[in-house]
């Protein structure tokens, strides 16, 4: 659109291959916190939602509802095969790290999905993204998060007309939200009670 804009170009018919959110699948990499609320927030708008999680997938779906298949690592090929986007929260841990890299994205290219990260960068390195852009395995990528920050100057993904750059801001911090969380869990901490949003250090994040 941007670019028919740039050129003044009114053309209708670059369009008519558009979809509406209910014939769209999205695939979200941890479905945690944020996870679910991306679930809730693609489910209202009518997408069908699909979701990785670390293990019990079966057991797990009366826990996301917001979530309608859930899949684990060892179907991650065929989650990615089925969803026209892709978004990545997941945290950085020995078993998210090159997660996608090499050539597991060739699982979308039927799809040409979309790719959006938002979680960690090193969760697929530099060269296996423009690679699979190259290959049209992606029709493109939205990314707030790389595996070196700031994004070096001669970075390819700079110039790459089917990717949006943003310099890790998708994750603000609202200052009445923090003061929130903080008076909650300090109220549960004053009452011996477990707290929000807390670490596991066994499993990194």
């Amino acid at each position: 659109m941007k670019e028919g804009q740039d050129n003044c170009a009114w053309d209708t018919g670059k369009y008519s291959s558009l979809f509406l959110t209910s014939q769209l699948n999205i695939g979200i990499l941890g479905v945690g916190e944020i996870g679910k609320h991306i679930a809730k927030t693609c489910k209202f708008l009518g997408m069908t939602t699909w979701g990785l999680v670390r293990s019990n997938a079966e057991e797990r779906k009366t826990q996301y509802p917001e979530v309608d298949h859930l899949c684990i690592k060892s179907n991650l090929d065929y989650l990615l095969s089925n969803c026209d986007y892709i978004c990545n929260i997941l945290p950085s841990t020995k078993d998210t790290r090159g997660l996608l890299s090499g050539d597991v994205l060739a699982a979308c290219k039927n799809r040409k999905t979309t790719f959006i990260n938002v979680g960690r960068g090193d969760v697929i390195d530099d060269d296996s993204l423009v690679n699979a852009l190259r290959s049209k395995w992606l029709d493109g990528a939205i990314l707030d998060v790389f595996n070196t920050e700031p994004l070096p100057s001669d970075s390819l993904l700079w110039k790459m007309p089917n990717v949006i750059i943003t310099p890790h801001i998708s994750g603000l911090s609202v200052p009445s939200l923090v003061c929130k969380v903080f008076q909650e869990n300090f109220e549960l901490f004053s009452e011996g009670k477990n707290l929000k949003f807390e670490i596991d250090w066994l499993k990194a994040y």
